[in-house]
């Protein structure tokens, strides 16, 4: 999340802004009011922070501030994983592995992990190499 000095520094005035926003939603939530907080962070989602991004997906995925749904978090972890934010990636890897909110796919699971672990993700690095054990295994049955 943003801190409060990215929030005057990061990119511009709109980059700040946005960053303003996020760090608002986190205090919003921490101190107890998770439907203001996951407001705030749709807003700067929707504008495109990938922190963001990947927290209302968080937020949608266990039901914190919004009613549980986990077609939303895939869309939300989509969004951020295909602009490149690692642990959005890892996430979508996650939900296909499991086949939470998407089909059961090991093969699309692979794909995202290993994005995410070329930008050095080290938890999608290891699910890299159980997946591809497991994919092996599963062409040779």
């Amino acid at each position: 999340m943003c801190s409060a000095t990215n929030a005057r520094t990061a990119g511009g005035p709109i980059r700040g802004r946005l960053c303003s926003t996020a760090w608002r939603s986190a205090r919003r939530v921490a101190a107890g009011d998770a439907a203001q907080g996951a407001a705030f962070l749709r807003a700067a989602a929707e504008q495109g922070l990938l922190q963001a991004q990947f927290d209302l997906g968080l937020g949608d995925l266990n039901g914190i501030g919004v009613p549980r749904n986990d077609a939303e978090a895939v869309r939300w972890f989509r969004r951020a994983g295909e602009a490149g934010f690692a642990s959005a990636q890892h996430s979508m890897g996650l939900m296909y592995q499991d086949g939470q909110g998407v089909a059961r796919d090991l093969e699309e699971a692979l794909r995202w992990h290993a994005r995410a672990a070329a930008q050095g993700h080290a938890k999608s690095a290891s699910q890299v190499r159980a997946i591809e054990g497991a994919v092996a295994r599963n062409r040779t049955d």
